[in-house]
């Protein structure tokens, strides 16, 4: 699993008509229109018109549906309840997820919000359901201003924004997973990524630090990304490519320490190593907010 954390159940149809009318009036066409009329205009519309507006729209982040088709309306309560690991464990479904030490870095880019606790609510309310940002914002701005840990709302935003999207839920994730019936470190196989390819620094900017994407030179040993890996970054990646392989070709793979804490890390180094979570709690704090659990004051990583 990369990329994405599941831990929000998607919006509902109410909410994404929020979103279709506000498309529609950016790109002047009336809310009056019959359906058929709406998505006929739509489908003339250029390309380019349609991702000029969506850089302006409150709402601009377009993203799934809770339609018991393509998404589950019960996919969260199932992983909640333990039904969802029961039934991938029957199924022998194995699962690789990881993350990288500072996701925030590129996902504080991400349409960023301007400098307001208002505005970096509204921005969030473009991904997730609004009820679910009002359980999310008191944790990290319990006053509703900017909190100690952060520089400004642009880094808040960029830490909030990485925990909704990689670190809490997949914790959270991992957690349900873990009682449902998996074995974290052998049906569940968690991984994190301290260390970066020199190649990155044509990519991404080296304040990023090991941000968001900058782990795919390892995955895809280099393609791609600037100039590729050197002889060097080959060989400290030869142990993590292997364990990585040998799960894409369905062969047995397991963590040297089992239990939900336990990440195979490639730390700073460049060596890989056995690390403990340091991060748990705050991510299962987040999680339990989000799903309508019992919220917190605060979280104490940041």
């Amino acid at each position: 699993m990369w990329s994405n954390g599941t831990g929000v159940q998607p919006k509902v149809l109410t909410e994404h008509q929020q979103q279709f009318d506000e498309l529609l009036t950016a790109l002047g066409i009336s809310l009056e229109l019959s359906d058929s009329e709406k998505l006929s205009r739509l489908r003339s519309t250029s390309a380019d018109k349609i991702v000029a507006v969506q850089n302006k729209l409150e709402r601009s982040e377009f993203r799934a549906l809770s339609d018991d088709s393509f998404v589950s309306k019960s996919l969260i309560g199932r992983i909640n309840d333990g039904s969802f690991a029961k039934r991938a464990k029957e199924r022998g479904v194995k699962i690789l997820n990881g993350e990288c030490r500072d996701e925030h870095y590129s996902y504080g880019t991400w349409r960023t919000p301007s400098d307001s606790y208002e505005a970096v609510f509204r921005r969030l309310v473009a991904d997730y359901p609004e009820a679910v940002v009002r359980n999310l914002m008191p944790i990290y701005c319990p006053d509703r201003r900017l909190p100690p840990w952060a520089e400004d709302w642009t880094h808040a935003f960029g830490k909030i924004y990485a925990d909704m999207q990689v670190h809490a839920t997949e914790r959270g994730f991992a957690d349900k997973l873990d009682k449902g019936g998996f074995v974290v470190g052998k049906d569940l196989l968690r991984y994190r990524i301290d260390w970066r390819a020199k190649c990155v620094d044509q990519l991404l900017p080296k304040e990023w630090k090991v941000t968001h994407s900058s782990d795919m030179p390892i995955w895809f040993w280099g393609n791609g990304v600037g100039d590729g890996l050197t002889s060097d970054e080959k060989v400290i990646l030869k142990e993590i490519n292997s364990f990585f392989a040998k799960f894409v070709k369905g062969e047995d793979v397991q963590w040297k320490k089992l239990g939900p804490k336990w990440f195979h890390r490639l730390n700073a180094r460049g060596t890989m190593d056995m690390w403990e979570d340091e991060h748990w709690e705050d991510g299962l704090a987040v999680w339990a907010a989000v799903n309508g659990g019992e919220k917190t004051a605060s979280i104490s990583r940041l």
